[in-house]
């Protein structure tokens, strides 16, 4: 099993190839999370990789699957953003946005 360390040094490798990634999340305790993310900060954390071949056609299936949800989302954060850039106009203290 890699460390966090030694996954780290290939990060221009990733990078470059980073659509080559598939992450997954598990569900940990609260206090699992923090030791695991104390051990990230130093390089210690062990990280399971495991190489499998990408999948074209299902890869297109998920996309065609999840379109409809995935524009709605895209919907909702243009709103949010522009509702965001209204709120920093309006603010007496914004400086970013005038």
């Amino acid at each position: 099993m890699k460390t966090s360390a030694a996954i780290a040094q290939k990060t221009q490798a990733v990078l470059i190839h980073s659509f080559r990634l598939q992450i997954k999340f598990f569900e940990v305790s609260e206090e699992e999370l923090e030791v695991q993310r104390a051990a990230f900060a130093v390089g210690q954390l062990p990280l399971e990789t495991a190489e499998q071949p990408f999948d074209m056609a299902a890869y297109n299936k998920f996309v065609a699957d999840v379109a409809p949800e995935a524009a709605e989302f895209h919907k909702q954060q243009q709103a949010a953003a522009a509702n965001q850039v209204g709120l920093q106009e309006l603010s007496p203290t914004a400086t970013c946005c005038r």
